[in-house]
């Protein structure tokens, strides 16, 4: 199991690509954080800027597919990464396997 995240620019966006990952069974669930504030630096200056940020419990075996949703249907440069769960009780794992898909199989 892993976390995926996915930050956007975008309210309605997020909403989307959320709609989207649940439907094709991607991602488990969505928690979705309108007012993220991310600090960056941009020409040698500090600034902040408000992101959406996606938080979605799936299966490991999945990121690459949902990579490959996200950069075929939205922007090429939007951030995602996922870290791993390492330690879940046995009802969201449950709830994980049961709320995704099986994967793609590759030939």
């Amino acid at each position: 199991m892993v976390t995926i995240y996915i930050s956007l620019n975008s309210q309605d966006k997020a909403k989307k690509l959320a709609e989207d990952l649940l439907i094709n069974r991607l991602v488990a669930s969505v928690n979705i954080d309108f007012d993220n504030s991310v600090l960056v630096i941009e020409n040698n200056k500090l600034v902040e800027k408000t992101n959406c940020l996606l938080s979605m419990p799936t299966k490991s075996i999945l990121f690459t597919e949902i990579l490959n949703f996200v950069s075929s249907n939205y922007e090429d440069n939007i951030a995602i990464y996922s870290l791993p769960v390492t330690q879940a009780n046995e009802s969201l794992s449950q709830f994980i396997r049961e709320n995704t898909k099986n994967p793609t199989p590759t030939l």
